[in-house]
């Protein structure tokens, strides 16, 4: 994809994030791995300051589930899968002009608490709010995150697309 922020654009002003889930904190520890993951990135300022900032970034949890997706002999739950869903928007505040509006972005994230390799219900939350971090940093700097989507998400775009 092509870059969506414009070449003069140095920093951005991360709006807290709502969260319309039900689940307590789930905006503040994303907030937490999206901030760190501009500041890594490096191509942008992480600003406190809305009037001084070039962009203006704001996002919405709309979704977060578990799913139950394989069960083992003794009917207990195996393999599970988390979805998130989220909206995003991205505003340029120089030229009072939405760069993305409304643009929804999802991830994915299936782990076993039983079955190796073991991964707790915890790590798989902090996992996919790392991934969905990720994504956001990508879409926002280089307008696509394609190279960080599973084979399954990749194949549906292209069912998609024809």
């Amino acid at each position: 994809g092509e870059p969506v922020i414009p070449r003069n654009a140095n920093s951005i002003f991360i709006k807290s994030i709502i969260n319309k889930t039900k689940v307590e904190n789930l905006d503040q520890f994303f907030q937490q791995k999206f901030i760190q993951g501009i500041k890594l990135d490096g191509r942008l300022a992480v600003s406190d300051n809305l009037q001084a900032s070039d962009l203006l970034f704001t996002g919405i949890i709309k979704r977060f589930r578990v799913e139950n997706l394989t069960y083992d002999s003794i009917g207990r739950v195996d393999k599970k899968r988390i979805k998130v869903s989220c909206i995003i928007y991205l505003k340029d505040i120089k030229n009072n002009k939405l760069i993305i509006s409304g643009e929804r972005i999802l991830s994915y994230f299936t782990f076993s608490e039983l079955t190796p390799p073991i991964i707790s219900e915890y790590f798989a939350i902090d996992s996919i709010l790392q991934q969905l971090s990720d994504r956001f940093v990508k879409k926002i700097v280089t307008g696509w995150y394609t190279e960080l989507m599973s084979k399954m998400e990749k194949g549906s775009i292209k069912k998609n697309t024809q």
